[in-house]
């Protein structure tokens, strides 16, 4: 058997995230469009998750059980409930620039003019 069960069947599995891409648009974690023309591996970028981990028994070949998603979004979840990680990601919402980088939410910029009062 494969180290990377998704990777057993790669031919199901390359038949199902074709199919999640065409039916999906929004990443189910954050509520957010994501960019499928982004290259891999970017925190904006698509990849596929599993509502139940692999780890805790989920199929990764059932489409009940795979969602889209953002590379970040996937990545802050990890194995924890699919609740706690919206909870973390709508208070407030990654954002992402055309790149396919994060844009950081934690600071807003300060214009020169309001020094000024």
């Amino acid at each position: 058997m494969a180290s990377d069960p998704r990777r057993a069947n790669s031919t199901k599995r390359d038949r199902l995230k074709r199919r999640v891409w065409r039916e999906e648009n929004v990443c189910h974690l954050c509520g957010q469009w994501v960019d499928k023309r982004l290259p891999r591996y970017l925190p904006g970028s698509p990849t596929l998750d599993e509502l139940v981990p692999i780890s805790f028994g989920g199929s990764p070949f059932e489409r009940e059980n795979v969602r889209l998603c953002h590379f970040w979004c996937n990545r802050v979840r990890g194995t924890s409930p699919v609740s706690m990680a919206r909870e973390r990601l709508t208070n407030p919402p990654p954002r992402f620039g055309a790149d396919g980088q994060r844009i950081s939410t934690e600071l807003e910029p300060v214009s020169s003019r309001s020094w000024l009062g």
